[in-house]
């Protein structure tokens, strides 16, 4: 809409003049100054409608933020048998329209333990939203944001589990997490997608001791 109304605009001031200005209409000299005129007005249309969707684009972002909810505890079981540390990243919305069907991934995984390095991903594994329906994808207005689970500790006693925020684990992944896996560090890489933006990525490192009950990790 806005192209075409720049457009005829343009032919208006551009083009008609032209036109009214031979009378007669015997001569068609006119007829280049009517086209260059629509045509500059469609291209300049066009370059509008370019300018104005990428000033209204939404902009994902993912943060981890001291004091904003990234690292809470909070009861496990139902009814709550223990509690739990949760490390979650907050995915904001830092553009001017919504972002549509949002969801996010662990797409690589690197493990150190006892001096080894280890990349151990084997499939992409979805990343749980920490409230509402954790699976489904979010759309999210903007300047809001939600927290997404990235990982967390059972505090069982004697028992420290750690856990990747995902529906589902591999089974071989066991050995890393259970209480009586070695201390160890992680560097999960993260991909946030969503239909109508860029897709954005970043790596969340933290250490696991099973001794322990906190992640050892850095706020942005």
């Amino acid at each position: 809409m806005v192209s075409s109304l720049t457009a005829f605009a343009l032919w208006l001031f551009l083009g008609l003049p032209v036109l009214n200005s031979d009378q007669q209409g015997a001569d068609m000299t006119w007829v280049p100054s009517v086209l260059i005129g629509f045509l500059g007005g469609s291209v300049m249309a066009s370059l509008l409608s370019w300018v104005h969707g990428w000033w209204v684009r939404p902009i994902l972002s993912a943060h981890l933020v001291r004091g904003k909810g990234c690292y809470v505890t909070t009861a496990r079981g139902n009814p709550a048998t223990h509690d739990a540390k949760f490390l979650r990243l907050i995915i904001q919305n830092q553009g001017r329209s919504t972002v549509h069907n949002c969801k996010g991934y662990i797409i690589g995984i690197k493990h150190t333990a006892n001096g080894t390095n280890t990349s151990v991903q084997e499939e992409v594994l979805e990343l749980q939203w920490s409230n509402g329906r954790p699976d489904d994808p979010r759309s999210i207005p903007p300047s809001a944001f939600f927290y997404m689970n990235v990982a967390f500790v059972d505090l069982i006693p004697n028992a420290h589990f750690l856990w990747l925020g995902v529906s589902w684990m591999p089974n071989h992944y066991a050995h890393m997490f259970g209480s009586n896996a070695p201390v160890a560090s992680f560097e999960l890489l993260i991909r946030i997608v969503a239909d109508n933006c860029t897709p954005i990525e970043r790596p969340v490192r933290f250490e696991f001791d099973p001794q322990s009950q906190d992640l050892l990790f850095q706020y942005d």
